[in-house]
């Protein structure tokens, strides 16, 4: 399908299905829209090929030119406005059954956290402009390490420690995580990573691999450099 903006092509050609896997969300993020002359912003729709238009949802956003809003979130069910003045999103992939207390974190800001648990590999996918971005990963291990899942890639596992390796559109970005070797329990470990650009369907894929037990994380957020 075809999609444009006051007249302008902002999507030409596009398919969903060939830009997402079946049954996925599929988002894109454009800057610079402004309303037109008559004050009013004019979105247009139309088959391509064949093909039909479609559209779920629209996301209209005050902004920086050029520049995209951050993206912040956090692992729990609801929304959180950190005392920094910043909307931290809802993890829609939440399980209430993992929620333990907040966090303070350096500075002013204080996030209610929790354990992000999967069976395997967690994954987190943003869809964001062309560019560079900063990437900023909060961790806590909480509670007794001997309640972790006993388990790691589905064999069984003795290790004490819960590690894991992050990788962002299938490249190593941090290696070998082991929050209870850098920090200890019941404390924050903060990791950034620099220079990360989206892959060509404009999303940056991170992917959480257990090397022992379960990934886990608290909460992200990645910022346009």
């Amino acid at each position: 399908m075809n999609v444009n903006a006051n007249g302008k092509a902002l999507l030409t050609d596009f398919d969903i299905v060939g830009d997402a896997d079946p049954r996925t969300a599929d988002v894109k993020v454009f800057s610079n829209i402004a309303p037109a002359t008559d004050g009013l912003l004019h979105l247009g729709f139309s088959s391509a090929n064949g093909g039909g238009a479609i559209l779920s949802g629209i996301d209209l956003l005050p902004g920086e030119a050029a520049r995209i809003r951050p993206i912040l979130i956090v692992a729990r069910d609801v929304p959180y406005y950190s005392n920094d003045s910043h909307w931290w999103s809802a993890d829609v992939y939440f399980k209430a059954d993992n929620y333990v207390p907040a966090i303070s974190l350096p500075g002013t800001r204080t996030i209610p956290s929790c354990m992000k648990l999967n069976d395997g590999s967690l994954l987190v996918c943003a869809a964001v402009m062309p560019g560079k971005y900063t990437l900023t990963l909060h961790f806590i291990e909480r509670g007794s390490r001997s309640l972790l899942p006993p388990m790691s890639l589905g064999r069984p596992d003795d290790s004490p420690s819960r590690v894991f390796s992050v990788f962002c559109n299938g490249k190593t970005i941090l290696r070998d995580v082991n929050i209870f070797k850098e920090v200890g329990e019941d404390r924050p470990l903060i990791m950034q990573v620099n220079g990360l650009a989206p892959n060509a369907q404009g999303k940056v894929i991170l992917e959480f691999a257990p090397t022992s037990h379960y990934a886990t994380l608290a909460a992200l957020e990645l910022w346009p450099e």
